[in-house]
């Protein structure tokens, strides 16, 4: 059974942490910034067609769809990342898509072959597969796996169903859930777990629809959202926070959802650009920005998204030798990592240059110091408690909300801070 798609290629969603915003979104300067790649490795053999790629410690695991394989590669050193390990099985991990990595675990889908693989990692030159779970009828083209506590999500991109799969005894994974909407969720491409709720994009139905998993043995439809617009031939989602984060593959766009209720998911911010997202295939969030990995440009998009009703583009990279249609993007510390399917390799980008948000309230007992040059305009209360608020560069601040600090640093010479009719700086 199969369904008919523009490209047989998708992104992937692999995501660890949530995203912790300090203090509220205000006004973000958006000059652009130069992303620039310091590491670099292909393997034409081991990962032919580098698809999937998940990061954790000084390791970075990476899926290839043509060489149904699991490379893990040792990323100690940025400018210099050295393959260690090394796994295939052409009839547990056909076409091998998207990786989750969780302790000591690798959890595999594979489209092909309809299946979940489960790969002990403990060893990083020697991962040993020790079970597989396959369903051709609950489970066919296994597209996208989460793991959350003892539980694997699997969505079938071509049965429309979410599978739940404890995974408590690695060596016996057993199906305790499953739900299936023809409708809701045709053709379901990704699927991202937080707490009791479960978010599935699906690309044919041009959706999001969440699930409350709180009974694992009995899944449950709650809420939905469809554009085919703005989330048309869906790649990608992400949830941190009350947020959906979504890239829509044939609008050349990321969209912001609100899902703080859950039965009721409401798009908020939207952000287009065909040159620079020309194919969005996967998107991740860190902090306040949003990386876009782009297709058919072959390139890496850095989007601010501190304010969720209005995203602003402020990085970019692009390389059509090393990244060839860039696929899949993991963001650790100061580095992005990005797959190339075509170029069957690993980038390694440092996007330490992008802009620091100097404009967002540092939080309670946190400095806060103000750069003049991004013009910020402060519109939420801020409750810096005991830390210092203070000035620095060339251009201005305006002011228009409470403000409490322990001291108010001068603007200097070259700086004006604005002070408008709802500011009020409370020092104590």
């Amino acid at each position: 059974m199969s369904k008919n798609k523009n490209n047989s290629l998708y992104g992937s969603m692999l995501l660890i942490g949530l995203l912790i915003l300090i203090g509220y979104s205000v006004f973000v300067s958006a000059s652009l910034t130069d992303p620039v790649q310091v590491g670099y490795l292909t393997n034409a053999t081991s990962m032919n067609g580098a698809s999937g790629v998940f990061v954790l410690d000084n390791y970075t695991y990476i899926v290839s769809n043509v060489n149904d394989s699991l490379t893990i590669v040792n990323v100690t050193d940025k400018t210099d990342p050295v393959q260690v390990g090394y796994l295939t099985n052409t009839v547990s991990m056909e076409k091998a898509g998207r990786v989750f990595v969780l302790g000591d675990y690798a959890y595999v889908s594979a489209e092909n072959s309809d299946s979940l693989t489960i790969i002990n990692v403990t060893d990083k030159t020697d991962p040993v597969q020790v079970s597989s779970f396959t369903n051709v009828s609950s489970l066919d083209r296994a597209y996208d796996v989460f793991v959350l506590d003892n539980y694997a999500y699997v969505v079938g991109d071509t049965s429309d169903s979410l599978v739940i799969i404890n995974v408590t005894d690695k060596t016996d994974p057993v199906q305790v859930g499953y739900f299936e909407d023809a409708v809701s969720m045709n053709g379901p491409v990704s699927v991202f777990v937080l707490g009791d709720y479960v978010y599935v994009g699906a690309d044919i139905a041009n959706s999001l629809t969440i699930i409350n998993v709180a009974d694992k043995t009995d899944p449950v439809q709650v809420g939905y959202f469809e554009n085919v617009t703005s989330i048309g031939d869906i790649r990608v989602i992400i949830v941190l926070d009350n947020y959906t984060y979504v890239a829509g593959g044939n609008d050349q766009s990321i969209t912001i959802i609100n899902v703080a209720d859950k039965t009721d998911p409401v798009q908020v911010g939207y952000l287009k650009n065909a040159t620079s997202m020309n194919g969005p295939y996967q998107i991740f969030v860190l902090d306040n920005y949003a990386y876009v990995t782009g297709y058919w440009n072959h390139a890496l998009t850095i989007i601010n998204v501190a304010d969720k009703t209005d995203p602003v583009q402020v990085g970019y990279f692009e390389n059509s030798s090393s990244m060839n249609n860039a696929y899949d993007v993991f963001v650790l510390d100061n580095y992005a990592y990005v797959t190339g399917v075509n170029s069957d390799s690993l980038v390694i980008i440092d996007v330490s240059a992008a802009p620091v948000d100097t404009c967002t309230c540092a939080g309670l007992d946190t400095n806060w110091e103000i750069d003049m040059a991004d013009n910020c305009e402060i519109t939420e209360a801020c409750d810096l408690g005991t830390g210092k608020l203070s000035f620095t560069g060339v251009g201005w601040t305006k002011c228009d909300a409470v403000i409490d600090t322990t001291n108010l640093g001068d603007p200097g010479s070259e700086g004006i801070l604005y002070i408008l009719d709802d500011c009020l700086i409370n020092v104590s």
